[in-house]
């Protein structure tokens, strides 16, 4: 999902859930939310943001009844979905988890059915959840629909105040599908997650789900995923560049964390091959921002293995891999760029 661009909003609903609010309690939409004047505009861009967000991380569900936010939300994905009665029971099930803890802050929960196009220029509709705190640009007003006299929530855009990029939604989920078989099915937002035990609410308690991929399990992806990458990009790097590629590799996965975007950022190759590898992780690493296993990376650094023309192998110690040198040849017209690789040692014996 995090390919997606060109994010659009096809149709959302909007509700308030303020239980410290005594004027304001649950209040349900009987009514779409009116998109104009700008209002889809700025949704859009929140989930934009939200679907590229550092702190965004692949879910799956653990909770799948029918009156579990994976139900309704399956139901959502169905193709003439109920949208106003299925995300009146989603904002039903978020105030009855709010009203029971009051570090829960009030705001409007927002559903919203989505559009985006993907990296392969196909064209993707998903479910988008996002809570709302209250804002100076994207006003909470409380009306009736002016043709049918239904109660509705909407927001009204205050033109006097400048947008903020720096603005973030501190809660939003992303569905990708619902299949239990599935790697995972939705990116969830939860930026309050490590600083407050409260945040598990909207995670584990509203949602249903639980993260996946613990940090072993990243920190292996991440390693066989940059040297996929790294050996994708090789006949397209000059052997300096190449080396210095090896040392950020090696480097980023013995760390305590990661940030891909940073990592990628201080890639030393040219920006198409750093979007090349890029691409690459992606696809085997759906979060961008994790902590990596320590234990688990010292194991792939401690041997590296190599493969040349005419199936030559040779598999040695990290340590002794920093003797190996790399020299560029004159490429040849169909063959590639040829190399020189050479090392030297006073023992040079056969066994």
């Amino acid at each position: 999902m995090r390919d997606f661009h060109d994010v659009k909003i096809l149709r959302g609903v909007t509700h308030v859930v303020a239980p410290r609010s005594p004027q304001l309690l649950l209040q349900l939409s009987e009514a779409e939310l009116p998109l104009g004047q700008g209002v889809g505009d700025i949704l859009a861009a929140h989930v934009d943001m939200g679907l590229h967000d550092v702190q965004a991380k692949a879910a799956t569900f653990v909770a799948r009844r029918d009156d579990d936010a994976c139900g309704i939300l399956e139901r959502l994905l169905s193709s003439r979905p109920r949208l106003v009665d299925l995300s009146r029971q989603l904002a039903q099930r978020l105030y009855r988890i709010a009203e029971r803890d009051a570090r829960v802050t009030d705001g409007t929960l927002a559903v919203l059915l989505c559009e985006a196009t993907t990296s392969n220029g196909n064209s993707a509709r998903f479910p988008s959840i996002l809570k709302l705190d209250p804002s100076a640009k994207l006003r909470t007003v409380t009306d009736t629909e002016p043709t049918t006299h239904k109660l509705r929530v909407r927001y009204e855009v205050d033109s006097a105040t400048l947008p903020s990029r720096h603005e973030k939604i501190q809660k939003c989920a992303f569905v990708r599908e619902i299949d239990q078989a599935a790697e995972y099915e939705m990116l969830v937002v939860d930026r309050q997650r490590r600083a407050e035990v409260v945040s598990h609410f909207w995670v584990r308690d509203f949602l249903g789900a639980e993260l996946v991929m613990d940090a072993p399990e990243r920190t292996k992806r991440l390693y066989r995923a940059l040297r996929s990458a790294r050996n994708e990009v090789e006949q397209d790097l000059e052997a300096t560049q190449l080396a210095a590629l090896d040392q950020i590799i090696d480097g980023a996965v013995v760390g305590a964390a990661v940030d891909l975007d940073n990592l990628v950022a201080s890639l030393p190759v040219p920006q198409p091959i750093r979007e090349r590898i890029d691409a690459t992780v992606s696809r085997a690493l759906p979060d961008r921002q994790f902590d990596l296993d320590p234990g688990v990376a010292r194991q792939f650094v401690r041997r590296r293995a190599y493969r040349a023309d005419n199936d030559l192998r040779l598999s040695v110690r990290a340590d002794f891999a920093q003797m190996i040198h790399i020299d560029d040849l004159e490429p040849g017209p169909e063959e590639g760029r040829l190399r020189r690789v050479w090392f030297e040692t006073r023992t040079w014996r056969e066994s």
